[in-house]
């Protein structure tokens, strides 16, 4: 589920550039930001993908003068939230004033700048990790737009004749990051028996 991106770009700008980080199944260790008084100039990932570390392309000018690095306690530490601000006129400059990211054990930021001539947005994720990426967009100038992607938890719930008398077998599928907890069993006038449950990773 893709939610934004938010903010603005200067319409004369001729250097606007997408990015995505939602299109892989990496596990974010560490946000990489670098920001100044003009707001936030570029952001970068590590992810740990297979079991190794990878870095990602930096998206935006590395020319702020400020830099910081969050580390998250992975795998036990994942993002739930973001929120920021972005300058709401066309200027040229980071339209991308301000970035917050909240985990479920602590809060990082706000890093860059808050001014009345802001627009500010939130995305909460909930309290489970269904974080799924970030996406955007940045020009010469620094980051301009910032969106995050969502992957729910599924329910799936199948249900078919067993070929006995008053019988309905049932398969029900919690999936969530990969795994998958499935139970089943027999449906006969409105109880249920026969349950089985099983615990795939």
């Amino acid at each position: 589920m893709k939610i934004g991106p938010v903010g603005k770009h200067d319409a004369r700008s001729t250097t606007i550039v997408n990015w995505d980080e939602g299109s892989h199944d990496g596990f974010i260790s560490q946000i990489f930001l670098s920001h100044g008084v003009a707001g936030i100039m570029s952001i970068q990932f590590q992810f740990v993908m297979d079991g190794k570390l990878v870095l990602s392309d930096r998206h935006g000018p590395f020319s702020g003068n400020m830099f910081d690095v969050i580390e998250l306690n992975y795998p036990h530490e994942y993002i739930t939230g973001i929120s920021g601000e972005y300058y709401k006129y066309e200027a040229n400059n980071p339209h991308m004033r301000s970035l917050k990211f909240n985990t479920n054990t602590s809060e990082y930021g706000p890093f860059g700048t808050s001014g009345s001539s802001n627009d500010k947005f939130a995305f909460k994720l909930g309290k489970s990790p269904q974080f799924g990426g970030f996406h955007g967009t940045y020009d010469a100038s620094g980051l301009q737009y910032i969106g995050v992607y969502l992957r729910p938890k599924t329910v799936t719930l199948l249900a078919r004749g067993d070929g006995r008398q008053g019988h309905i077998a049932w398969i029900r599928s919690l999936s969530k990051h990969g795994s998958t907890i499935s139970l089943c069993g027999l449906y006969s006038a409105g109880l249920h028996s026969d349950i089985h449950p099983d615990l795939y990773w």
